[in-house]
């Protein structure tokens, strides 16, 4: 099984402005609605120096099995995990809510189409498959050697960074977004993440126990006084054998 998060930052806001501003009645009140709304769709664009752009954030989690659902049982199942991670995170204080066919053509369309037209809207047809209804028939994509780039002057860039810290804490998370002290990103992007359960755990649970013998004989050879790191990857090794003997899985 895998677990996927996709983070969206997406420029189109109108939606979420113009839905605020609706709610406001009387004729003053309307007004300075329609000028706050204006503003804030404007810092979607560009904003004063230091200042963030207004972006609608939105953070999607997908969960799949290896294979089709067979039957009922497998898809209540299915539906028992959703609801129990709905409820995890609602712990947490964050709404959630279950995507179903058209909010995945909209939101994906709007992902992929990437113009600076207002929204577009993508209606789902039940008789069509879902990846010929999240594009537009008459876009077009080139492949260049700095990325993907579309017809409305946008490139589809993937970045990795070059190198991984040997720890990580949540207080780390904001640094994905750019510098504190400078500028944000001014273009839209995505953060994603996954986690997919290794197939054959028996036969990675024996790796595992392999390699920290391997390790643990290197270390103890004269090959550790020209190979430092190896200490780091034997505590490693260590940590991993000791959660397989907690029947924990490797992913």
């Amino acid at each position: 099984t895998s677990i996927q998060f996709l983070l969206v930052a997406n420029p189109k806001c109108e939606h979420i402005l113009d839905w605020w501003a609706s709610s406001r009645r009387g004729a003053t009140y309307e007004d300075l609605a329609r000028r706050r709304a204006r503003h804030l769709c404007d810092y979607s664009k560009e904003t004063p120096v230091h200042l963030p752009l207004v972006r609608d954030y939105q953070l999607f989690i997908s969960f799949t099995f290896p294979e089709k659902t067979k039957d009922v049982v497998d898809e209540e199942r299915l539906i028992e995990i959703r609801d129990q991670l709905q409820e995890k995170i609602r712990t947490i204080g964050v709404p959630t809510q279950v995507m179903d066919a058209q909010g995945f053509t909209q939101s994906f369309g709007e992902i992929l189409t990437l113009n600076d037209a207002p929204t577009t809207p993508f209606p789902w047809n039940r008789y069509e498959d879902l990846n010929k209804q999240v594009c537009q028939p008459n876009q077009s994509f080139h492949v260049t050697k700095d990325g993907v780039a579309t017809e409305f002057d946008y490139q589809f860039r993937a970045f990795v960074p070059k190198n991984t810290p040997s720890h990580w804490s949540l207080v780390f998370m904001d640094k994905f977004l750019g510098e504190s002290h400078a500028e944000g990103l001014d273009f839209p992007f995505m953060i994603h993440y996954g986690l997919t359960i290794c197939d054959g755990q028996a036969g990675e649970k024996a790796k595992g126990m392999a390699k920290r013998e391997s390790l643990e004989r290197s270390l103890k050879s004269q090959l550790s006084k020209f190979m430092p790191e190896l200490k780091d990857q034997y505590a490693e090794s260590l940590e991993v054998v000791e959660e397989i003997q907690r029947k924990e899985q490797l992913c």
